[in-house]
């Protein structure tokens, strides 16, 4: 008997083992999109480039993308060598921080006859994991550069470069039409994960203050007001330790100055933030962040020369990227933000933006700011300083980018139904 109970013991233990197997694998399965893009060309025989663009678009997450079939000069795998040698290139070019692991890159390069028939066919798969696990035991962790880079000269597959090459040989002198075909892999969640967007940010304020935050919460060292720019709201604190932590103050307040008005901040929460992070290096969350204030807050950090301002503008847009995913179907308030993420360059919450216009409101848009009379339309209409595109233009470039390609989402039903 003890012998049938640890026998049936084991296939229980089994059998729980497989359904959380199949479990894990469905949840796997159901965070997957998938996006192919179709790059059609023709290469004379002195051309030594093909290339083309295009963006991958998911809900407030966009990534522009650079893909290139040339003829590199000198092997990155070898660089001693002297051999040109044909590559297929991938590269991230948007104004991201960071981009997103892939899971798996997949391209395809078909040789179509005059008929409009696959002739040949060449594929390469690139497991993105494996060259994310490479690259941070490389210490490549340098701005953005993790997870933008994906090329077939990047791994040792000197059977496929010698094919590729021999291909391509044959291809230019015939003058073929070729098509590549590009398969890109994400899970969903590394899509919207603002880890993948922007650089660290500036460690919260504890719960249980400790001796840098004297110079704030010490009411006896109190000797000067900083008051809103219309003067209606002040706090109080350290004149010394304002000079001390910002070359602004020391330029601007006197021995006998006992208050000062911040002509940047309309709010008395801006002016907090600022000066908790100036003194402490901690960001002080407002309980509601609107574009408004962070507006204020980078503006004033800015001005006030604090130490490491990128630090605490990651904090800002990672704060940003959350209220723009609960305020998403709220047209006017991307809009809005938009405006404000550009004028105070947040870089990856105006690529967040673009992003959520495309998905949810381009029609909207378009009727709204390009064909309408909207009081907003001048400005996002007006081309910005250094040549750069309108936002509006902005929008409707990376609309067209992104329907270059075609996503592909499964949606699984609940585990137990049909």
């Amino acid at each position: 008997m003890k012998a049938i109970h640890m026998e049936q013991s084991e296939t229980d233990s089994n059998n729980s083992s497989i359904n959380l197997i199949n479990l894990l694998e469905y949840q796997e399965a159901d965070n997957i999109v998938t996006f192919n893009h179709v790059l059609d060309f023709k290469m004379g025989p002195r051309e030594m480039r093909a290339k083309g663009v295009f963006s991958t678009v998911f809900e407030s997450t966009m990534l522009d993308w650079d893909l290139s079939l040339r003829k590199e000069l000198f092997s990155r795998r070898e660089p001693s060598s002297r051999d040109s040698m044909w590559a297929i290139t991938l590269e991230g070019n948007g104004f991201r921080d960071h981009y997103p692991p892939i899971r798996r890159v997949d391209f395809k390069l078909n040789v179509i006859d005059s008929e409009g028939s696959v002739q040949e066919t060449l594929k390469y798969f690139i497991d993105g994991q494996m060259m994310t696990q490479q690259n941070l035991m490389n210490n490549q962790r340098r701005r953005g550069a993790i997870n933008k880079m994906y090329s077939t000269q990047n791994n040792n597959s000197l059977h496929f470069d010698r094919k590729l090459g021999i291909l391509m040989d044959e291809m230019k002198k015939k003058e073929l039409n070729l098509q590549l075909e590009t398969r890109l892999e994400f899970r969903k969640t590394d899509l919207m994960d603002d880890k993948f967007l922007v650089g660290d940010g500036a460690p919260g304020v504890p719960e249980k203050l400790d001796y840098f935050f004297d110079a704030i919460t010490n009411c006896s060292r109190h000797d000067i007001k900083l008051k809103t720019s219309d003067g209606g709201r002040f706090l109080m604190t350290n004149k010394e330790i304002l000079c001390l932590a910002s070359s602004y103050f020391r330029q601007n307040l006197k021995e006998q100055t006992v208050e000062y008005t911040v002509a940047r901040a309309d709010t008395l929460e801006s002016i907090d933030i600022c000066l908790t992070y100036l003194v402490t290096g901690r960001y002080k969350k407002p309980r509601e962040m609107t574009p408004r204030l962070a507006s204020e807050i980078i503006s004033l950090a800015r001005q006030w020369k604090v130490f490491e301002v990128k630090i605490l503008q990651n904090s800002l847009e990672k704060h940003c990227y959350e209220e723009l995913i609960k305020n998403r179907e709220d047209f006017l308030y991307v809009c809005n933000l938009l405006i404000i993420a550009d004028d105070s360059q947040f870089s990856n919450i105006v690529n967040c933006c673009l992003a959520t216009i495309i998905s949810y409101h381009f029609h909207q848009f378009m009727k709204t700011f390009v064909n309408g009379n909207h009081p907003l339309k001048e400005r996002l209409t007006q081309r910005r300083e250094f040549q750069r595109p309108s936002l509006a233009m902005q929008v409707k470039r990376s609309f067209a980018a992104s329907i270059e390609t075609k996503s592909f989402i499964k949606f699984l039903p609940a585990l137990g139904e049909d």
